[in-house]
């Protein structure tokens, strides 16, 4: 049995976001094991409503913000498993919000 090219890039990019989230939430629990508070990690890990709360905006707004193209949001799973690490979305968003 083979696969096709195309469904084994599609393969490799998803498994390429998850080793990334990983990685992360590997380093997340180094740096709160050494004390180091979650404001101080800036590639932290965040759910959707973890984003949302952190913005302060409403649930309509958040989705439209992460429909935005270029939006760093990783889909982890499901349409219901979506994550975004926070220095990736900062940035994107203070250069999505100098070019409008």
């Amino acid at each position: 049995m083979s696969i096709p090219a195309h469904d084994l890039e599609s393969m490799k990019a998803t498994l390429t976001q998850a080793l990334r989230i990983v990685e992360t939430l590997t380093k997340q629990q180094v740096l709160q094991d050494e004390g180091i508070s979650s404001e101080q990690q800036p590639d932290e890990v965040l759910t959707i409503p973890q984003l949302m709360a952190r913005l302060k905006i409403g649930k309509l707004a958040i989705y439209d913000l992460i429909s935005e193209p270029g939006c760093p949001v990783h889909s982890i799973g499901g349409p219901k498993q979506k994550r975004v690490i926070w220095s990736e979305f900062l940035e994107w968003f203070k250069q999505r919000k100098g070019a409008s």
